[in-house]
């Protein structure tokens, strides 16, 4: 006998998933497929948040909610928890990236720029998301990024 499950039960199911796996944050960061303002959204949303104030440090459920704030359109929040992220694994080149993305989004772009140049030292390879990321469309725009570009060599 088969039973239905509600949609917003999906969420809570992948998230038990990917919480009980201890892999790296890095390579296996589910994103939010819903629409910020949907039901379905503010359910994903509020579960991070109640599983933020349960695990304050549990470094999957702060890059998830970093990830849906941003999609909300709170950058504040998102930038705050990628500073705690990236406080917390120095060493991820996606935090960093993650980080350079929310200063763009706040207009703090000589920060942006530092960490992007961070996330790429440390490994980040993405260089065709980089520019493609609409997160970082305002730091593309600078000189500054022009010259980091020549200077990687991308044309």
């Amino acid at each position: 006998m088969a039973f239905a499950i509600a949609p917003e039960a999906h969420s809570i199911f992948r998230a038990a998933n990917f919480l009980m796996k201890d892999e790296q944050l890095s390579d296996h960061t589910p994103r939010s497929s819903k629409k910020a303002g949907t039901f379905e959204f503010e359910f994903e949303l509020n579960f991070y948040q109640s599983l933020y104030r349960k695990l304050p440090n549990d470094k999957r459920v702060i890059a998830l909610l970093a990830e849906l704030y941003t999609q909300k359109g709170s950058y504040d929040a998102g930038l705050e928890l990628d500073k705690k992220l990236v406080a917390m694994e120095p060493e991820d080149p996606v935090a960093h990236y993650n980080l350079a993305c929310s200063l763009a989004l706040k207009l703090e772009l000589t920060e942006s720029l530092e960490r992007l140049k961070e996330s790429i030292r440390l490994g980040f390879k993405e260089l065709t998301w980089i520019l493609e990321d609409p997160d970082l469309a305002n730091l593309r725009e600078t000189k500054a990024f022009l010259a980091y570009k020549h200077e990687l060599g991308i044309l």
